[in-house]
């Protein structure tokens, strides 16, 4: 695999097995690589312009390879093709430190500072939110990751190391 630098990346495969990894602390890009890992690309720069990045935080791709970046500093989802070109940017959701596409699309996306898990479509609409602030189990607090599991289970991780899980009813 190629080396480059990077500083606390985040990684996300499209269905070909090619990995985007996100590079925010230090180079504020994305960075490409075919599925034996050889670069192929990188794009972003600082900056709060479309396609700029103040910490892009998470990174996740969908089922049609859309690159959708959690860019926490700037507050935004900045959607993008397979090959970096932007596409648009969702700003309503709150300071997302982790986002995951789930199977049957949309994605769940964790905002620590409101203390919740909001659900959206593709699109971006806001479908549903689930939690509330606090460090008592069933509130979301210090959410910082966040993964989806094939029953639906959603599992949040928090900055004061906790776990949670949390089950469709």
């Amino acid at each position: 695999m190629a080396r480059i630098s990077t500083g606390r990346p985040t990684i996300a495969f499209n269905v070909q097995g090619e990995m985007y990894v996100s590079d925010g602390y230090e180079n504020k890009r994305i960075a490409k690589f075919d599925p034996e890992g050889n670069f192929i690309l990188q794009w972003g720069a600082l900056g709060d312009e479309p396609g700029q990045f103040a910490l892009p935080h998470a990174i996740s791709v969908d089922k049609d390879g859309l690159v959708y970046v959690a860019d926490r500093a700037n507050w935004q989802v900045p959607v993008f093709d397979p090959d970096g070109t932007f596409i648009e940017q969702w700003t309503h959701i709150g300071r997302l430190s982790d986002l995951v596409h789930v199977s049957d699309g949309g994605f769940f996306i964790c905002d620590g500072p409101s203390g919740r898990v909001t659900r959206v479509s593709n699109s971006g609409e806001v479908i549903g939110f689930f939690g509330k602030p606090g460090s008592e189990p069933g509130q979301i607090g210090a959410a910082h990751s966040i993964t989806y599991l094939s029953n639906s289970d959603v599992i949040v991780g928090h900055l004061d190391e906790r776990l949670q899980k949390f089950t469709r009813r």
